[in-house]
């Protein structure tokens, strides 16, 4: 009888569990058919599906189905992997969403608390945001403000009373500028209040898109204005006070100095001596007779009369009163000032008082050897940029510029402050009060001017002076700079 041998064939190992619950996947077997395979896998994705389609609608918080079984499985474990990779995705997605949530909580925080106004704007003027202070600040309940155009419910207007107009607002400057705008306004409230306001308004940029909205921070500074104005006074009425006496002890020392020369038994040292007080005297004097001008500038008391006139040739007057200056210093001027210029309606004498005192600061600040002064005046269109500045609006632009030391960048931001001196001042002894840059701003700033300034330390300081095209501002007023 023929024997016939039956070989057994070995069972398939069951498949492997996963830890996170997922189907574990093998090889199909040959006899699923197509149909039973598509059915399968449209009940394995059914779950990820779902979940995709909560996340595409911003909704993160569902997590992947968990199969403990599964009678078929594909690609090697190609599958499985699936899910674990987008359940880590989702939890990886929540954890971010979660310390974004943090954050935005934090800034919301810090923007309701803030003391200032804050306000963000866009290019057309349209309030986009406001912060709880902005609304007390301006007296308007919090749904009045958002989505509303600036000037409908807030006036902005000068010192004097002139409004603003739109286009030369600090936020929308601050757009079109691309730069930082720091300034000084009245806002009016909707019933008639009117109070001075420090403004600051930054671009805001998202991405590398330019920018078409603005952050505008403000703050009341009506108490600070008060004391200021107040310690104005003060100064203007102290300055007034001293000016006789000190006149008249200066006469008193100059009668003595007289007498000296004619007294013929007095000791040498005598006459050097009253020569020394005297000197003092008239050191005092012109300290006095600077903080009584800064006073009556800062306080308005100073008339702005505007005549029209040729700016070059008011640039070599001053030139010319400052040659011995320049001799005494070593230092020598050039000009190069464009003759072609229209006439521009400026007050001579406040004019003449700011580029004297940039010119005899460019000399004395000039380097000890070989000092070197240039003089430019030119046009200037909108929106140009000099000295890392973007011009407002078209307008006359005067640059001083001299060779030296140079000015150290923690000093940039006092240059225009009452009674700052430089190291450099101090270091080589020049003679001064402080008071010069710091009157030239306060007539600029008064006139509707600008003036800025940039320095490379060991080479070069330039200060750039600038009048919009309609010239100076003009203001009534009875005191005068004597």
């Amino acid at each position: 009888m023929k024997r016939t041998t039956r070989t057994t064939k070995q069972a398939a190992p069951p498949p492997k569990r996963r830890a996170i619950g997922v189907p574990t996947v093998v090889e199909p077997h040959s006899n699923i058919s197509r149909k039973t395979e598509i059915e399968t896998l449209r009940v394995l994705l059914e779950p990820l599906l779902d979940v995709c389609a909560h996340a595409a609608v911003g909704d993160f918080a569902s997590d992947v189905e968990r199969f403990d079984t599964v009678d078929a499985t594909y690609a090697d474990g190609a599958l499985a992997d699936l899910y674990t990779g987008v359940q880590v995705m989702l939890e990886a997605t929540r954890e971010v969403i979660g310390e974004h949530a943090q954050q935005q909580d934090l800034i919301e925080a810090i923007f309701a608390q803030m003391g200032e106004g804050l306000v963000v704007v866009d290019e057309e003027g349209a309030v986009l945001r406001a912060n709880r202070m902005a609304h007390i600040i301006l007296g308007l309940s919090p749904d009045m403000l958002a989505g509303r155009h600036w000037g409908e419910m807030v006036s902005t207007e000068y010192e004097d009373g002139r409004t603003v107009p739109k286009q030369e607002r600090a936020s929308i400057r601050a757009i079109r500028e691309q730069q930082r705008i720091e300034a000084d306004y009245y806002y009016v409230r909707r019933d008639g209040t009117r109070f001075p306001v420090k403004v600051v308004a930054t671009p805001l940029a998202v991405g590398s898109e330019q920018p078409t909205s603005a952050i505008v921070l403000f703050s009341n500074v009506s108490r600070q204005k008060a004391v200021s104005r107040a310690q104005r006074e003060f100064i203007a009425t102290a300055s007034h006070q001293l000016r006789t006496p000190v006149a008249s002890a200066g006469l008193q020392l100059e009668v003595l100095l007289k007498e000296a020369d004619r007294a013929k038994d007095l000791p040498a040292t005598y006459r050097a001596e009253i020569a020394e007080i005297l000197e003092t005297q008239q050191s005092m004097m012109a300290l006095v007779n600077k903080l009584l001008q800064v006073s009556r500038i800062e306080l308005g008391h100073i008339p702005v009369r505007l005549v029209p006139t040729a700016l070059h040739q008011l640039v070599e007057d001053v030139m010319q009163e400052q040659e011995l200056l320049a001799r005494t210093h070593g230092a020598t001027v050039s000009a190069d000032l464009d003759h072609e210029l229209p006439p521009l309606p400026v007050d001579t004498e406040l004019l003449r008082m700011v580029i004297q005192n940039l010119l005899a600061n460019a000399i004395k600040y000039a380097a000890p050897e070989h000092g070197a002064v240039t003089v430019m005046l030119r046009s200037a269109k909108a929106g140009a940029r000099h000295a890392g500045k973007r011009l407002r609006a078209n307008g006359v632009l005067l640059t001083v510029t001299n060779n030296g030391a140079g000015i150290g960048q923690t000093e940039m931001p006092l240059l225009f402050r009452k009674l700052f001196r430089s190291e450099e001042a101090l270091t080589r002894g020049i003679e001064g009060t402080g008071l010069g840059l710091y009157t030239v701003k306060s007539i600029l700033d008064f006139s509707g001017g600008e003036i800025w300034c940039t320095s490379t330390q060991g080479e070069e300081t330039t200060f750039l002076v600038w009048l919009p095209e309609s010239g100076m501002r003009a203001a009534d007023g009875s005191a005068t700079l004597a």
